[in-house]
């Protein structure tokens, strides 16, 4: 991957990709701006569809989670959520990342970067209950 830095300055080693149920797929690109919106980030752009698929693609893998049924992919091996999801369960995208910063020097005598994990995963609300589930990437 190339080494552009964000607006929030680190480098972003997936880029994700999301499918919508009308067969458009949004592409992050890796300054992390709208393609679509007039402002925010590339995410801003797949918070307003209904999203089917969402991938984390980079550093040589494919992580992907499926708002259909709920299992997860990773290279193309799926696994399946630890609980069964209910019948006409409406997943919908749970997607973050926290950065973190270290202060200090490393073996080479450059600052430290920060390190980055990825979350994805879908949540959903049935008979007045969450249900929710997350898988970290780093």
């Amino acid at each position: 991957m190339s080494q552009i830095i964000t607006s929030g300055g680190y480098e972003l080693e997936y880029l994700f990709h999301a499918e919508t149920y009308n067969g458009n797929i949004i592409k992050q690109n890796p300054l992390d701006t709208p393609k679509f919106s007039s402002g925010g980030s590339s995410f801003t752009d797949v918070v307003k569809e209904n999203i089917k698929r969402f991938s984390l693609v980079g550093k040589g893998h494919v992580f992907t989670i499926d708002l259909q049924d709920g299992h997860f992919e990773a290279d193309g091996n799926k696994l399946y959520p630890p609980t069964e999801v209910l019948p006409g369960a409406d997943l919908r995208l749970i997607y973050w990342r926290t950065v973190t910063r270290s202060v200090g020097i490393g073996p080479d005598g450059r600052t430290l970067s920060p390190q980055v994990k990825y979350i994805i995963g879908w949540q959903y609300t049935m008979r007045g209950k969450n249900h929710k589930w997350e898988i970290g990437i780093t």
